[in-house]
């Protein structure tokens, strides 16, 4: 008998690993490049993506309930469908609140912020265990392409 243990095994523990991990590339590798170090920047960006992300993982762990261990505690199965659901909206709005506050309400990376909480907000809305998988592999994971393309547009119109 194996007796294999690591950290995603830790019961309710999986999606704050995720959300270390994604941390880690899109605000620590980035930032540790900069010539010089922002430790209000760094902070800013930690908590803006960190809650994105978290909230951006609710539609894989609602799509996967009916595959998860009953006793796996994902953070749907603690709070249950329509609680997690509240969860992410609140989150997102909040975290839209606190990025207009960080950044200003007109900045390229507000604007663009916005536009993505609100298309990740009308995601969670429909999303359920018995949708497509595509709505999560596909439709969430584009979220980020979708806010780079934007933030580029919006951050070279605003230049001219």
């Amino acid at each position: 008998m194996k007796n294999n243990k690591n950290l995603r095994d830790v019961k309710g523990f999986k999606i704050f690993l995720v959300v270390i991990g994604w941390l880690s590339l899109v605000v620590g590798v980035p930032i540790s490049m900069a010539q010089k170090f922002n430790i209000d920047l760094f902070f800013q960006l930690l908590m803006i993506q960190g809650i994105y992300i978290f909230v951006a993982t609710i539609p894989f762990e609602i799509r996967d309930l009916d595959q998860d261990q009953p006793n796996a505690l994902t953070i749907a199965q603690i709070l249950g469908i329509f609680n997690v659901k509240l969860l992410g909206y609140l989150l997102l709005i909040i975290n839209l609140i606190f990025t207009f506050f960080s950044f200003g309400v007109f900045s390229a990376f507000s604007l663009s912020s916005a536009i993505s909480f609100l298309s990740l907000i009308l995601l969670l809305y429909i999303v359920t265990p018995t949708h497509s998988k595509y709505l999560t592999s596909f439709w969430v994971e584009s979220i980020p392409i979708f806010w780079s393309v934007i933030y580029y547009l919006l951050n070279f119109n605003m230049t001219m």
